[in-house]
């Protein structure tokens, strides 16, 4: 459907040129679905992803009174049609575009109708099990491929991405499937200029999420690369010892969770 302005994932638009015409459309759309979903007992579901990084755009490209009027118009969908039911989804959290439309006096709760779920590595049984029918699926040899796969999913800490990475790499260049292989790879990849595992995304994003925080985040990390931090507390205290003037209740504040897992 066309609706004007912004492309989002290759569906729609948002917003319209013409102000507000994207609500008319959507709720059409959404409409006729439920109606004919309806009719067969079903109900509607819509699968957004990468719904921060989109607000994000559309705050930074059009203004953050868009950006509020697209988070309200989605809960009011929500809850005007009893048959809708949605999954937002992203690689970084709603939250941080919900802070930046704070600043901007934007003070609804446009998602607290719907539960926040995080999505953790796979368990290690299953980061194994995807190792094996990965390396099956492309007709890897391997000696011993359990001790394989157990290495791949310890390197790739059983992310899935990760576990496809190593496969596919090891694939590409005709190597057998052994923790020595598999290590080689892992090393080799994580310095490649061409970013397979495409980390540079963490460290482009620092900037544009945490924006004023950035210099404190960046501490956060190099601290984490380099110390076993046991709790939250152990390692305001490293971060108080690098940066004094720095780490406080500044830092406290752009982390609120920290007051909540330390009390």
């Amino acid at each position: 459907m066309a609706l004007g302005g912004m492309e989002v994932g290759g569906l729609f638009k948002l917003p319209g040129k013409e102000k507000g015409a994207w609500k008319d459309v959507l709720t059409r759309s959404v409409e006729d679905l439920i109606s004919e979903n309806d009719a067969k007992g079903t109900r509607l579901l819509f699968l957004w992803d990468e719904v921060p990084y989109m607000l994000a755009s559309i705050r930074d490209r059009q203004n953050e009174k868009t950006a509020m009027e697209v988070l309200d118009f989605l809960r009011a969908l929500r809850q005007t049609h009893s048959g809708l039911r949605m999954v937002i989804t992203g690689s970084i959290g709603l939250h941080h575009v919900l802070s930046s439309l704070r600043d901007k006096n934007y003070g609804n709760s446009p998602v607290n109708d719907m539960a926040a779920i995080d999505v953790p590595p796979l368990e290690e049984v299953d980061a194994v099990r995807l190792a094996k029918l990965l390396i099956e699926g492309e007709a890897l040899k391997s000696r011993d491929q359990a001790a394989a796969t157990a290495a791949i999913a310890r390197e790739a800490d059983c992310f899935p991405f990760y576990v496809q990475n190593i496969v596919r790499a090891l694939k590409v260049r005709g190597l057998d499937a052994t923790p020595e292989n598999v290590a080689q790879v892992v090393a080799s990849q994580l310095v490649d200029a061409n970013d397979p595992w495409e980390l540079l995304h963490y460290r482009e994003r620092i900037p544009l999420y945490y924006r004023d925080d950035q210099r404190t985040v960046y501490l956060i990390l190099d601290e984490l690369a380099v110390r076993d931090a046991s709790a939250v507390s152990e390692l305001l205290a490293m971060l108080k010892a690098r940066a004094p003037s720095t780490i406080g209740s500044a830092c406290c504040a752009s982390f609120p969770c920290w007051s909540a897992i330390t009390t």
